[in-house]
């Protein structure tokens, strides 16, 4: 993870006029990915300054299963879109959180030095989590005539060509920003996984 962070960082500098980050295809976020889930946000709260998010697991595609879990729900750089809205149902890519990462010569994030005590204090033994790409891993999920669309940036997350796409909630930027049905989403996530598995397997023989 922390060279995909360099490279993203490195993307940024080049262009932060353009504020992008480095684009990934979804079978490499999947890949990277540590957890994988669906589930409700249902608090956010500010921890030694820091926003964290608690979200209330529905589905686990790839990782443990937790009936709930923490996730930092705040940019940690320019380009970082990282953040969560209370009540939203949302699909996430994640990946375990690294203290004590941030750089403030770099970085626009602080970590205070109490924060990962107080973070253990409130996970116990489950991990926190940080969503994967820079934000870019957080897909916010609204019904369209009765249909769960999930929405994200599709100039940074390129799509298989098989998944069709709406407008995103705002149309504005409807040319980067996109809504793919949640169920066409899930269940091509799901055959990355498996293929991933399978290649694996045939590997290890």
């Amino acid at each position: 993870m922390a060279v995909v962070l360099l490279a993203l960082f490195i993307t940024a500098l080049n262009g932060t006029a353009e504020g992008k980050v480095a684009p990934t295809s979804l079978s490499n976020l999947t890949t990277v990915a540590d957890q994988i889930v669906t589930g409700t946000v249902v608090a956010v709260n500010s921890v030694e300054g820091i926003q964290v998010a608690t979200l209330e697991v529905d589905s686990t595609l790839k990782g443990p299963s937790f009936g709930h879990l923490y996730f930092l729900a705040q940019p940690t750089w320019v380009c970082d879109t990282s953040e969560a809205k209370l009540g939203e149902h949302v699909l996430l890519f994640l990946n375990k959180y690294t203290f004590g990462s941030g750089d403030k010569d770099l970085f626009d994030f602080k970590e205070p030095r109490s924060f990962k005590r107080k973070m253990a204090g409130l996970t116990g033994s489950d991990p926190f989590f940080s969503i994967s790409w820079s934000g870019r891993g957080r897909m916010p999920v609204r019904t369209v005539d009765g249909v769960e669309y999930a929405t994200l940036w599709t100039g940074d997350v390129l799509l298989p060509t098989v998944l069709a796409t709406i407008d995103g909630p705002e149309k504005e930027y409807s040319s980067f920003i996109r809504s793919v049905p949640l169920h066409d989403l899930v269940a091509t996530v799901k055959t990355q996984l498996e293929q991933a598995r399978s290649q694996a397997a045939a590997r290890a023989h």
